[in-house]
């Protein structure tokens, strides 16, 4: 019974973490959204391909702007994390999104115009790491439980 209740509280402590983390990220969202913007020139883009057990692919944009006459460049899509995506058309179908050459909008920290991204929209893989430990956790307190009551 012990073993059950630490594996409980454990994926109790991390469900929490998991919504900790998310609060933050949806709160730097709307702290984002509030930046002033500028029109940037999107200069590339590409598809990095991560090979694993399964592979994932991460869409790269760059792009340049200026703030009160002095150019920048960036390559942040997101905060909270880069951006991938499980097939290579679904990666290529967010680019569509950012052609090359073309203007897009991008949010830039007024007090650190160097540092910008294009989508202010929440998204965070730390969020969901921790989850899926926590649900992880979770089926194996209530494996433990399974046997314990099939034991006695």
């Amino acid at each position: 019974m012990t073993v059950l209740l630490i594996f409980f509280g454990i994926a109790a402590a991390l469900a929490v973490i998991a919504f900790l983390v998310k609060l933050g990220s949806n709160q730097r969202a709307r702290k984002v959204a509030g930046w002033p913007t500028a029109k940037a020139m999107v200069t590339s883009t590409d598809i990095i391909e991560q090979p694993a057990a399964w592979s994932r692919y991460m869409p790269w944009i760059t792009y340049s702007y200026e703030v009160s006459g002095k150019p920048y460049e960036g390559d942040r899509i997101r905060f909270g994390g880069r951006i991938t995506f499980s097939s290579e058309r679904k990666a290529l179908a967010f680019l569509e999104r950012f052609p090359v050459q073309k203007h897009a909008t991008v949010y830039y920290d007024p007090r650190r115009p160097n540092v910008a991204i294009l989508d202010p929209t929440p998204y965070s893989v730390a969020f969901i790491a921790i989850l899926l430990i926590a649900v992880i956790f979770a089926v194996i307190a209530v494996l433990v439980g399974a046997l314990t009551l099939l034991t006695k």
